[in-house]
């Protein structure tokens, strides 16, 4: 198998790339760098030659629709086709797919939905949208470790899902004057160089980024027709532990 070209959309930064082999399985392992803006996501394509002559089919963005099929008969259907698999791996995470802003320009490539590199946003106007744990610690860090003029959103009058030692934090930054605080407001637009808020009237304000900390959205109804089921633990010390169970 030999990778001879690469179709991006200059949405990450650097990767590798290595061909492995478990037993008759060959494989392509991509190392890849996301930039810390954009949208969440990794969005590059491969042009591949299969020396072997094997049937190679690859899809690296399609969102997964439904599951049928059998153990070793796998059928996936996904928005890009069908395809058919002897085993099927779920790789989700925890936080399932980002809440998006709702608004026109959510799209743009200035609107991101995690902090991954503070310093991607020195000298920049940033604002961050949310009011969760996630978001203040956005805020916080972009505080701490850069000089980007700091904004935070959020729909409520007050700071009131998160630990208190974020909401020291951020108080303390607000009452510096470090992070300048829009609460009760609503994000109505973004474009490529301003933002739109609704706090009773309706303001336009310089920005270069927006940092989206909105929570996620497992697919439950999705896992729920492939007959996954989705467990929360909430601190119930009489709950046996699968992992721990196989081990013993």
């Amino acid at each position: 198998m030999l990778l001879t070209n690469i179709i991006g959309e200059g949405r990450y930064e650097s990767f590798l790339y290595e061909e492995t082999q478990s037993g008759e399985r060959k494989g392509l392992l991509i190392k890849a760098r996301e930039k810390s803006y954009g949208p969440p996501f990794l969005r590059f394509g491969l042009q591949v030659n299969s020396e072997s002559g094997e049937d190679l089919r690859t899809d690296l963005i399609a969102r997964l629709t439904a599951l049928g099929g059998e153990k070793d008969s796998f059928v996936v259907t996904t928005d890009r086709g069908v395809m058919t698999g002897k085993r099927v791996v779920l790789a989700i995470g925890r936080r399932g797919t980002p809440r998006k802003l709702g608004v026109p320009g959510e799209d743009l490539d200035k609107v991101a939905y995690r902090l991954i590199d503070p310093r991607q946003y020195a000298q920049k106007k940033v604002l961050v949208v949310g009011g969760g744990d996630s978001a203040l610690e956005a805020a916080i860090q972009l505080a701490d470790e850069t000089d980007a003029e700091v904004g935070i959103s959020y729909r409520r009058p007050e700071f009131g899902r998160c630990r208190p030692l974020n909401k020291q934090k951020i108080d303390a930054h607000l009452k510096s004057g470090r992070i300048k605080a829009f609460m009760s407001s609503e994000l109505l637009e973004v474009d490529r160089q301003s933002v739109t808020l609704k706090n009773g009237e309706t303001t336009k304000l310089p920005n270069d980024y927006v940092l989206a900390c909105l929570g996620g959205e497992l697919p439950n109804e999705l896992l729920k027709a492939m007959g996954v089921s989705i467990r929360r633990h909430l601190g119930d010390k009489a709950m046996a532990n699968p992992a721990l169970a196989a081990i013993w």
